[in-house]
């Protein structure tokens, strides 16, 4: 029992948080909707300064049917977002950044005490739209996913 306890101690930093919700639907082709998640937690109990890296996807679907050619839809998809603790000394922000961008983002967290530990969140904003009916291209109606993945290193 002591070693499945040690053994389950030592994996602890091996596992990830997930957190899933829901955005706004789009009932019309080509109209643009947002959507807001606040206060996601990014990480707790961090000591020291932090780099944070943003990876996200566009919102996509892979096309379905007789016609398809195993193509994948993919919506306009831009994020906004604000990282921030009452621990650190600035928050970070961004505003409607598409997901080839985001990963570009150079995002520092300072804490205001080196050795109290802090936790950090994030408000996230996801605004997309789909092509409309008169478009070349139109996008399939269904279940459109995306990932939006963090990750914090040590600052060097």
């Amino acid at each position: 029992m002591k070693r499945f306890i040690i053994y389950l101690i030592l994996l602890l930093p091996f596992f990830s948080y997930s957190q899933e919700f829901v955005l706004s639907k789009i009932l019309i082709p080509g109209e643009e909707k947002i959507s807001e998640q606040k206060a996601i937690l990014i990480s707790e109990n961090i000591i020291g300064p932090k780099r944070v890296f943003l990876t996200a996807q566009y919102l996509m679907k892979k096309e379905v049917g007789e016609n398809s050619s195993g193509e994948v839809d993919q919506l306009q998809t831009s994020y906004s977002g604000l990282i921030y603790s009452p621990g650190i000394i600035e928050p970070f922000q961004f505003d409607n950044i598409n997901p080839d961008d985001l990963r570009m983002l150079d995002i520092v967290v300072y804490p205001v005490y080196l050795e109290q530990p802090y936790s950090l969140y994030l408000d996230l904003t996801i605004k997309y739209s789909s092509k409309s009916i008169n478009s070349s291209q139109s996008d399939d109606a269904g279940v459109y996913n995306t990932n939006l993945i963090i990750k914090l290193n040590e600052l060097n």
